[in-house]
């Protein structure tokens, strides 16, 4: 078929990093500087900002071709929302797009175009060190000043921007009585110069900048389309998962603007508030609890030898003896290092006018798994345990400090970071329907390895977690037990061979009051696991001895549901599903008990337990296989997803028609493909209008 291969380069008054491609591509300042493109194997030609559209491409994209482009929710955003809108080019079907970064990561390859030329095309050299250089002086304004005033006297004041005349409008100042055209640049600058004109900052786009641009942005698309022709095929099934996933970014995740928005100033005043605070405890030494190495400085002078300040070590040090000042500073930075806050923040840079932030989501994020993975808010990370009473949003929307400190004291901030799921609201007078897969990791986990003792446990709807625990402790255990949080870390977490240390610190991370166990007992609760899971070490044992002998021996085998094989310089995991999980040269390292598997993986090489490092991926990517079966289930029957997270996903709905959307929804959860089998599954629905629990 007809393939196109594109790259934009573009430039703005927004940041792209901070805002995505969505709100950045229908801000009004953003216009395209140049376009590379080439028509199958033909000649890389270079479209500039005013010339005609070629049509030559215009032919191409009306015949049908696939359009590739190297992260295409970038370009398809600037083709869509500039290029077709402002300057009447062709439309180009959404099932025509394809994106070569999506064709990385599914082949376990870093989804940047540097790194991934880097590995497997080393030959072309990498991008264009010196249209690098320039483009960074092209994406936004310049900083240097230009005094180019068209109406002659020079430009005097301080703004260090080019005096442009706008508009007719006027506005005064109230602090300086100077009236001056009305500001609708982002240097928000009033010009003091008697000219008349308003002080905005000028764009390079000399023509030895744009030439050079243009070459950078052509060396884009020869890699571009190099890395299509030799990376493994993107069958078609998956195909339609980064459409669906494109889609649900287009629909958008709801935002509360007016929460978001008071959170971000109640965070900002408790900042300043603590500011004041540490800076009154050291005299002016730490102005800020995000002064690292100020704070190193002042507690080394005390006696307090650290060179991390980290959650971890801030909390480990909080609890030995310190002097009370080092205290005092330790906790305040504690408190103010809080990032999960900060997503309020985050949630404003990304919303738009509709209160929706868009491509939040991205396909194969985990690119050993082809789990999804979060952007820019991150919703995969949100914690749990949101308000659900509404107080939490109440108080945040008053923006009353004392309100604030009546309520939540000194833990401001960290209420702040438990409850940010609460800024996810369904629209008025709709709300949203969320359906998950319980404990679906476990189940699948148990499921591959034949382990028909806790398939029966899950069958009759018992609880695994109590029941470990009792196995463990010897005695009796019910739900509200601190005893069942360890068992249901052990159930949870000991399935790809955990040992005892990282185990007994897994415990304490996660419970809630904190539960510290002794390195013997975490040992003796891994050995209860261990001897009542005996067919989940023989898997780990048999998928280790299959990896060996394809990467050895060429030797395709399988184990149980899954299966093995080499093709070229990928050893190849095949799922119950059919879909395919890649290693990049692999190879082992020594022998027996203590062999490593090795191979490339996008963060560089890794070496690890092929037993473990297999039956994690094996398990993770069957259980995204689930969910991603679910959320077509649910497009099919008419219900828009609207976010996914994790093993859940949400839809949006009128209020009179959630009974329906849950009842419909849990039928999709109730589905099953030939492949799955007898997998046990449980779903659990639940409908509220913001994002909580």
């Amino acid at each position: 078929m007809l393939e196109v291969h594109l790259d934009f380069e573009s430039r703005s008054y927004l940041s792209l990093p901070v805002t995505g491609a969505y709100k950045y591509s229908k801000h009004l300042s953003t216009s395209v500087n140049c376009m590379a493109y080439a028509i199958g194997d033909g000649e890389i030609k270079l479209w500039y900002r005013g010339d005609s559209f070629p049509e030559h491409l215009r032919t191409a994209i009306e015949a049908g071709a696939l359009v590739w482009a190297h992260n295409a929710q970038f370009e398809r955003n600037i083709w869509d929302n500039v290029q077709v809108k402002r300057l009447g080019w062709p439309e180009i079907p959404f099932e025509n797009w394809r994106c070569s970064a999506a064709k990385c990561r599914h082949a376990n390859h870093p989804g940047g175009l540097d790194a991934a030329v880097e590995r497997l095309l080393p030959e072309l050299g990498g991008k264009d060190e010196t249209g690098g250089k320039i483009l960074k002086t092209m994406y936004a304004p310049c900083r240097t000043p230009i005094h180019k005033c068209e109406c002659l006297p020079r430009c005097t004041c301080d703004c260090r921007c080019n005096c442009v005349p706008i508009c007719g409008c006027t506005t005064t100042s109230r602090k300086t009585g100077i009236t001056a055209p009305r500001m609708t640049c982002k240097c928000k600058t009033v010009c003091k110069c008697k000219c008349g004109c308003l002080c905005r900052r000028q764009w390079v786009e000399d023509p030895v900048s744009m030439a050079l641009l243009g070459e950078y942005c052509r060396k884009d698309v020869l890699i571009e389309r190099a890395l299509v022709e030799v990376l493994p095929e993107w069958p078609e099934s998956e195909i339609e998962v980064w459409q669906l996933n494109e889609r649900v970014n287009d629909r958008g995740v709801p935002l509360d603007s007016e929460l978001c928005e008071s959170a971000h100033r109640v965070l900002g005043k408790t900042l300043t508030e603590l500011s004041t605070r540490i800076s009154g405890m050291t005299a002016g030494v730490i102005t800020t609890g995000n002064q690292i190495q100020r704070i190193k400085q002042f507690v080394n002078e005390r006696g307090v030898n650290t060179d991390c300040l980290d959650a971890d070590a801030v909390e480990a040090l909080l609890e030995t003896e310190l002097p009370e000042d080092v205290r005092d500073v330790l906790q305040l930075r504690q408190i103010t290092a809080g990032a999960a806050a900060k997503k309020f923040s985050a949630a404003l840079e990304v919303g738009q006018v509709d209160n929706r932030g868009r491509g939040l989501f991205m396909y194969y994020g985990a690119s050993a798994t082809g789990r999804f993975a979060g952007m820019k808010l991150q919703p995969h990370n949100m914690k749990h345990g949101a308000d659900t009473t509404g107080t939490f949003r109440r108080a945040v929307c008053s923006e009353s400090m004392d309100v604030m400190k009546l309520l939540y004291e000194d833990t401001i901030i960290t209420e702040l970071g438990k409850n940010v799921r609460a800024m996810i609201r369904a629209d008025e007078g709709c709300t949203l329907v969320r359906c998950d897969s319980s404990q679906i990791e476990c189940r699948v986990l148990h499921w591959l390895a034949g382990n028909q003792h806790m398939l029966d446990t899950f069958r009759r709807g018992e609880d695994p977690y109590i029941k470990l625990a009792e196995k463990a402790f010897n005695k009796k255990v019910n739900k509200k037990d601190q005893e069942r949080q360890v068992g249901k870390a052990a159930v949870l977490g000991l399935g790809f061979g955990m040992g005892a240390t990282r185990f007994k610190a897994q415990v304490y991370e996660q419970s809630n009051p904190k539960i510290t166990l002794t390195e013997k007992f975490a040992k003796h609760v891994v050995d209860v696991y261990r001897k009542d899971n005996a067919p989940v070490l023989k898997f780990w044992a048999n998928l280790e001895a299959a990896a060996y002998a394809c990467v050895t021996r060429k030797q395709s085998t399988r184990v149980g549901k899954l299966s093995f094989g080499m093709w070229g310089e990928y050893l190849i995991m095949r799922l119950p599903s059919g879909r395919r999980l890649f290693y990049y040269q692999p190879r082992f390292e020594g022998k027996g008990r203590n062999a490593r598997f090795e191979f490339n993986s996008p963060r560089g090489v890794r070496h690890e337990w092929a037993g473990g490092l297999l039956c994690e991926n094996a398990v993770q990517a069957t259980a995204r296989d689930t969910l991603v079966f679910y959320m077509k289930q649910a497009e099919l029957r008419g219900l828009d997803v609207v976010f996914h997270v994790h093993d859940e996903l949400a839809v949006m709905v009128k209020k009179e028609r959630a009974e329906w959307a849950e009842r419909t929804i849990l039928e999709c959860f109730a589905e099953r493909l030939p492949w799955m089998g007898d997998l046990p599954c449980a779903t659990e629905a639940k409908v509220w209008e913001h994002y909580c629990g």
